[in-house]
């Protein structure tokens, strides 16, 4: 049976993640994985640019979302934002 949830939570990266991006890549490159990081970006955003753009459900915030910006916090202060956007909706 599958489950259904209340709430949905979109999450969005913009390029001001790099700041925490590039020690991810770092950790990956010394276990022997290589990623191409810009490249990686360019994919992100042209997938949310089609998704966004095309007829058929584009990919949006729903009409009555709570839209959180968390550019300058970490994500222990993130999740407590979206906790709060949660039980405050509930």
């Amino acid at each position: 049976m599958e489950q259904q949830f209340k709430h949905d939570v979109f999450l969005s990266f913009a390029n001001e993640d790099i700041e925490f991006v590039t020690p991810i890549k770092e950790k990956l490159k010394n276990k022997g994985i290589i990623v191409d990081l810009d490249g990686l970006i360019k994919e992100v955003e042209a997938r949310d640019q089609r998704d966004s753009s095309r007829k058929a459900s584009p990919l949006m915030p729903a009409g009555d979302a709570v839209i959180l910006d968390n550019s300058d916090q970490d994500e222990a202060r993130t999740l407590q934002q979206v906790l709060q956007a949660v039980h405050g909706v509930v």
